[in-house]
This record gives C-alpha cells, sequence and structure tokens, in this order.
C-alpha cells in the first residue's frame, strides 16, 4: 500500500474529469471499494485494506493478488490521461514520453517496416525537444534494423553515428546536473559564500570546456552554475550579465527546453537589488499559474514593484484578480496566506491615502 496509496490519491483529481470516469468503470467492485476508502482516509496500509476486503491477513495469498492486480491497473492508467491546464513544456515532454514508450513495446510485436517509421517520427520529435535520452535510444535501434533486417550499411552508420552523439549529450548533461546537484545543495545554509563560490566558478568552467554548443540541457545545469558563482556573492552585475547571455543562448532551442524561467526570475530579483523596478517587471509573468512552485516569488516581485512605485491601487486590482480566480486554490495554503496579505497592505495603503478605513474581517 506504501506505492498505490499515493497513486490513488494524484489519481483521484484526474478520475473526477469525464474521461477518469470511463476508467473508474474498469475497476471491479473490490477495487472501487479500496479506492474510494483511500481518497477518504478510511485506508492507508496493508492491514486496513486486507480487512476491509477480506477480513483478513495483509499476507494471504488471496490478499497480495488482489493488490498486484490492483497496483497493475494503476500503473497502466497513466497512458490515459487528458492532463488539462498544464504546462506547455511539461506537456510536450509528457507526449514525448508516452509516444516512446509505447513505441518500445510496439518494436517488440510488429514488423520491422512499422517499427522503423515510427522510430523514425520520435527520434524528429526528441531531437527538436533535446530528449537526448530518448534520441539516442532510437537511433541506436535504427541503425541496428536496418543493418540487420534490410542490410542498408550506410544507412545503419548514419543512425549509428547519431546514436553516439546523443549518448555523449546525454553523459555530459548528466555530468553538468550532478555537479550543480554537488553545489546547490549547500546553498541553503548559507546566503553569502566566497568559499561555495569559488567551488561553482571552477565547476561552471570546466563544464564550458566540456559541453557542445549543442547541449541545452546541460547549459541549464552551466548557467545555474554561473549564477551561483555570483549570486553567492551578491554580485548581481554579473548575475544580470551571466542569465541575460543564457536568455539568448536559450532562444535558438524548443520552449520546452525549461532553461529560461528560472533565468528570468533570477534576473527579476538582481534588478530588484540594484533597485531597477521598470527592468525587474519586464522578466515577471502577471500571469503565472498557482502550480508553478516560482508563482509566489513571482506575485510578489510584481507586487513589490507596485508597490514601491506607489502604484497600491493597480496592486490591488492586481492581486484581487489573483485570489478571485479559480486556480488560486490550487496553490500551497501558505502560499496564498502571502498572497492575501499583500492584497491586505495595498487596501490599507489606499486607505491611508485616501484617508479612507477598510474592511478588516
Amino acid at each position: 500500500m506504501k506505492i498505490i496509496v499515493p497513486l490513488v490519491r494524484y489519481y483521484n483529481a484526474y478520475l473526477q474529469s469525464e474521461e477518469g470516469n470511463v476508467v473508474k468503470k474498469s475497476f471491479n467492485e473490490n477495487e472501487k471499494l479500496i479506492f474510494q476508502a483511500i481518497v477518504s482516509g478510511d485506508v492507508n496500509s496493508d492491514v486496513h485494506a486486507s480487512k476491509l476486503l477480506y477480513d483478513g491477513n495483509p499476507s494471504s495469498q488471496t490478499y497480495m493478488k488482489f493488490k498486484k492486480a490492483f497496483y497493475t491497473k494503476l500503473v497502466k492508467m497513466v497512458v490515459n490521461f487528458e492532463i488539462k491546464n498544464v504546462n506547455t513544456k511539461i506537456d510536450k515532454k509528457l507526449h514525448l514520453l508516452r509516444e516512446f514508450h509505447a513505441l518500445r513495446i510496439i518494436t517488440h510485436l510488429s514488423s520491422p517496416k512499422l517499427s522503423l517509421s515510427l522510430l523514425k517520427k520520435v527520434l524528429l520529435k526528441a531531437e527538436r525537444l533535446a530528449a537526448y535520452d530518448i534520441a539516442a535510444t532510437c537511433a541506436q535501434t535504427i541503425a541496428t534494423s536496418v543493418k540487420i533486417h534490410y542490410k542498408k550499411v550506410k544507412e545503419g552508420d548514419f543512425y549509428w553515428d547519431k546514436y553516439l552523439y546523443y549518448k555523449k549529450l546525454e553523459d555530459d548533461r548528466m555530468i553538468a546536473r550532478n555537479m550543480y546537484a554537488d553545489i546547490i545543495k549547500f546553498t541553503h545554509k548559507k546566503h553569502y559564500n566566497e568559499e561555495l563560490a569559488l567551488k561553482a566558478e571552477k565547476a561552471a568552467d570546466f563544464l564550458e570546456g566540456l559541453l557542445d554548443k549543442e547541449n541545452a540541457r546541460g547549459h541549464i545545469s552551466f548557467f545555474q552554475l554561473r549564477y551561483l558563482q555570483y549570486i553567492l556573492v551578491s554580485d548581481h552585475e554579473n548575475v544580470i550579465k551571466n542569465n541575460l547571455e543564457g536568455l539568448k543562448y536559450f532562444d535558438q532551442f524548443d520552449s520546452s527546453i525549461a532553461g529560461k524561467p528560472t533565468l528570468k526570475i533570477q534576473l527579476a530579483v538582481s534588478y530588484f537589488n540594484l533597485n531597477q523596478y521598470d527592468q525587474a517587471v519586464k522578466y515577471l509573468e502577471k500571469n503565472m499559474s498557482p502550480t508553478n512552485k516560482r508563482w509566489v516569488l513571482n506575485v510578489s516581485l510584481v507586487a513589490r514593484a507596485m508597490f514601491l512605485k506607489d502604484k497600491y491601487e493597480e496592486a490591488s486590482v492586481y492581486l484581487g484578480q489573483i485570489v478571485s480566480n479559480v486556480t488560486f486554490k490550487l496553490s500551497r495554503p501558505l502560499f496564498q496566506e502571502r498572497v492575501w496579505l499583500l492584497k491586505y497592505y495595498a487596501d490599507l495603503m489606499i486607505g491611508v491615502k485616501t484617508g479612507q478605513s477598510i474592511n478588516t474581517r
């Protein structure tokens, strides 16, 4: 149940949709019973589940067989999800992952001719989205298939070279990601850290010599290491220089490569620290989804820019639109509280300016 319980809770919102109702109809009576019991909180363990279903031992063969079948069904369900209201960048990746994993199954069941045409199609998508691991796997499979089944050595060599190229990009990306992870894990302890900044600089210098210019995903870690090199010593001028360079670099790639949003909000924060509020606002999104992890910081900075320019009425309207939006409740309760405090402050300052009292309830 350690895996099934979180799976059920994660899927529950989806299963309330019209498409989800179709999936739920595939559940047998015991599966429906357990599903609802987990959602309601009545079942959290194998002991609770086995007692509800069979009034017996969670180690019994009957219960273990049920649990295995239910888990398998839950895992398979994900391919039927129609995920709505998600970031376009995420949506592209999800579609590619689904297509790729479906294709891996098809290659074991269908003719080489069908598999090859599908593999080439997925390879093109993977190349466009800089999904190097998927691209490498597709290219490797195509290379061996055309040589074995069609004796096309030249074409096979072409795709084998692609495999080697994307494999190196992926390997280098993971080296870059690991180097970034080794440093970022210590940054929460201290905002100003010259020693850690020096380590970030050395890591970035190494990656500058390692990474291919086309390795977009590897450069996500590279530009973040450069950012740490500067921000850990409060060098906001060089943060701005680095992040602007990063934005220019990522402009040449598909928008699904998630390097730009982080760079933008870091730019905004550094511009704020230099009291360049108009510049900061240029890199903030006024309509960011509350499900985005940077949402509350983004909203706070937009509102703060308005406060500093004495635009309390504009800030009140902006914050009012956020709290009245149906998606507002998707954010964490703590984040909601922070936005409400900003709204209250804006209204309070309007009252101070106009000499009017406000509703404090």
